[in-house]
C-alpha cells in the first residue's frame, strides 16, 4: 500500500513538473515575442514646420529592404556651409524621457523626438537629417531590436546624407538606442567624422533590457520566464527570414547569449575612427560608462 501511494505521488509530482515546465516555456516564448514586437506608439503630430523649419520628407531603404522615412532639413538660406557637417539624428526608443509633446499632450515618437536638437542645429546653419528607425513613425516594420537591426537603418541615413550633400562630412547625434547604433555604425564607417552619444548601451541585450524597462515585453506572468529561453526566442524572431549585408554578424548562439557587442572596443577606449562625445548620467545603471570602466579602469 505504501509503495502504491508513493508511486501515485511520484506520478503526480512528475505531472505537475511537466505542466510547470510547459507553462514556463510558453510564458518565455510569448514574453520574447512581446519583447521584439513593436509599432511606434505615437504618431508624429509635430513636424519641423512647427518650429519654423523648411523640410522635405525623404525615403530611405535599409540593406534588408526595409523602407524608412526621414526629414531633410536644409539651413534657412538653403546654402551649405563648407565648414559644417551634415548631422544625422538617431532617436531613442519609445518610453524614453523627452520634453517634447504633441499638441494633444501625448509624447512624441521616432524622429519627432529629435526636433529640439534639429532646431538649434538648423539655427547654427547645419543641414539636418532626422529619420525613423524601423517600426517607428513613417518607417516600415513591426520589430525592434534595441540597436541590432537598426544599424542598417542608420547606415542608410548616412548614405543618403552623402548622396544629397556631396563632399560634405557627416556626423551623427544619437540618444539611447540611437546612440548605441551611432557608435556601432561609426566604428565600421570611417566617413562618419564625429559622434555624440547620449546614454548609449553596449550590447544587444542591454538595449533590449531598456525596451523591457519602459513597459513592453512584460506579460502578467513574465517574471516566470526563463531569461536564456527568452533571449533565444527573441533572437530567432529577429533573424527570421532576414538577409544581412556583409559584415553584419548573424550568429544565433552569440546573440542568444547576449554576447553580441554592438560597440567595438576601439570606440569605448577612445581610439575609434573620429571624435566621440559620450553623455552619461550618474544614475545610468545599464549604459556604456560601466563597460568603459570595466575595460579601461576609468573612473
Amino acid at each position: 500500500m505504501t509503495s502504491l501511494f508513493r508511486t501515485r505521488w511520484f506520478g503526480v509530482a512528475v505531472l505537475i513538473a511537466v505542466i510547470a515546465l510547459v507553462a514556463v516555456t510558453a510564458i518565455s516564448f510569448f514574453t520574447a515575442r512581446e519583447l521584439v514586437a513593436h509599432r511606434g506608439a505615437y504618431v508624429a503630430a509635430v513636424t519641423p514646420a512647427d518650429s519654423g523649419m523648411r523640410y522635405q520628407t525623404v525615403p530611405l531603404r535599409a540593406a534588408d529592404g526595409t523602407l524608412l522615412e526621414g526629414w531633410w532639413i536644409p539651413p534657412s538660406d538653403g546654402a551649405r556651409r563648407p565648414d559644417l557637417a551634415v548631422v544625422v539624428l538617431a532617436h531613442a526608443e519609445d518610453g524614453a524621457w523627452t520634453r517634447l509633446s504633441s499638441p494633444g499632450g501625448r509624447p512624441v515618437s521616432g524622429k519627432a523626438r529629435m526636433l529640439e536638437y534639429a532646431t538649434w542645429l538648423h539655427r547654427e546653419g547645419f543641414i539636418v537629417l532626422a529619420f525613423d528607425f524601423r517600426s517607428y513613425g513613417g518607417s516600415e516594420g513591426f520589430v525592434t531590436s534595441g540597436g541590432y537591426l537598426e544599424q542598417q537603418d542608420l547606415a542608410a541615413a548616412v548614405r543618403l546624407a552623402h548622396e544629397r550633400a556631396l563632399k560634405a562630412p557627416v556626423a551623427v547625434l544619437g540618444e539611447r538606442m540611437g546612440a548605441t547604433v551611432a557608435l556601432a555604425v561609426a566604428a565600421k564607417d570611417s566617413s562618419i567624422v564625429a559622434v555624440v552619444a547620449d546614454s548609449p548601451g553596449r550590447t544587444w541585450m542591454e538595449g533590449m533590457a531598456r525596451v523591457d524597462s519602459v513597459g513592453r515585453g512584460k506579460l502578467a506572468w513574465g517574471w516566470l520566464a526563463i531569461p536564456a529561453l527568452v533571449q533565444l526566442v527573441a533572437e530567432r524572431e529577429l533573424l527570421k527570414g532576414r538577409q544581412f549585408a556583409s559584415g553584419v554578424p548573424t550568429s544565433a548562439n552569440a546573440i542568444a547569449r547576449g554576447a553580441v557587442v554592438l560597440i567595438p572596443r576601439n570606440v569605448t577606449t577612445g581610439s575609434g575612427p573620429g571624435p566621440t562625445a559620450f553623455i552619461q548620467g550618474v544614475m545610468d545603471s545599464l549604459y556604456l560608462r560601466h563597460s568603459v570602466q570595466a575595460e579601461t579602469g576609468a573612473r
